[in-house]
């Protein structure tokens, strides 16, 4: 796991409401979560923006709907 997955899991359940995240966090995508839809990605990603200072393009935005995607794009930048 990266430094960014342990942050991911914070920012997830604080946005989802979550006491913990699921089992298999790293693997886990929109969908997989009936509050992760389309609606909740963008509140997550948009947290995510706030967390670490960064801004997302609006292709991003419709690209980053896995957190291994998130973890990838966050790695790379």
């Amino acid at each position: 796991m990266t430094n960014f997955t342990d942050k991911l899991k914070v920012i997830f359940c604080e946005v989802f409401g979550l006491p913990e995240p699921f089992d298999n966090f790293i693997n886990f995508k929109i969908g997989d979560f009936d509050e992760w839809d389309s609606l909740g990605n963008y509140a997550f990603l948009l947290r995510i923006e706030e967390e670490f200072a960064i801004r997302f393009s609006t292709e991003e935005l419709s690209k980053l709907m896995s957190i291994s995607d998130i973890i990838n794009y966050l790695e790379a930048i």
